[in-house]
């Protein structure tokens, strides 16, 4: 009838409410809120999924501008099966959705993926693909024709990979429309955001 404690094995910790926070945000519980969870048999196991509603008028999933998720949290809210390896890109087109997922601090990776990723402005970001994109490319064409396909693009952006040895958390910037682009492995994309960035997040992100 009811689920009010959730515990990892062994463990005597309530994490209930960080699974609801998770998926909902910190408006998860609170009065005038109308969030849902259900629950289905899968390989023997009883499994728990957020029921997504539109919480952000600005977009039409469960994510909130200016809150922190991680990666398995973010695959949650939009209802995808969390796979690690193929959510460690920082580009992925799936069904209706794409996402963009930027560390803007580059120190100690790789030569070859030392994008340049920065904020033009609180509403306008410059980004660049994986190396092997082209414009005419599956995905070059995808956030090319983004919005005649009615595909959302989102933005996921945290400044540095960990913080105190722990992986940060990114933070949700919401919609993105594609400007302009130029360039080939990689391809360098200008996005509007829907949304300008507020002034915590501006700062924190050195957008000018």
């Amino acid at each position: 009838m009811a689920v009010n404690v959730i515990r990892q094995p062994g463990d005597n910790n309530n994490i209930l409410s960080n699974i609801l926070s998770g998926w909902f945000g910190p408006i998860a519980g609170q009065p005038g809120n109308n969030q849902s969870v259900e629950f289905s048999w899968k390989e023997g196991a009883l499994e728990l999924k957020p029921v997504l509603l539109d919480v952000n008028p600005v977009t039409s999933n469960a994510a909130v501008l200016g809150q922190e998720y991680n990666r398995n949290v973010i695959s949650g809210m939009f209802g995808i099966e969390y796979n690690e390896p193929f959510w460690r890109q920082g580009y992925m087109h799936i069904g209706k959705h794409i996402f963009l997922l930027v560390t803007l601090d580059k120190s100690g990776q790789p030569e070859e993926l030392q994008y340049e990723d920065r904020f033009l402005s609180r509403s306008l970001f410059e980004w660049q693909s994986q190396n092997r994109h082209t414009q005419d490319s599956k995905a070059g064409q995808a956030m090319l024709n983004h919005v005649n396909a009615n595909v959302e693009v989102h933005l996921f952006i945290r400044k540095y990979r960990k913080v105190s040895n722990k992986t940060a958390p990114f933070i949700y910037c919401g919609n993105l429309e594609f400007v302009s682009w130029e360039g080939n492995k990689p391809i360098t994309v200008q996005w509007r955001l829907k949304v300008p960035l507020s002034d915590n997040l501006a700062k924190l992100f050195d957008a000018t």
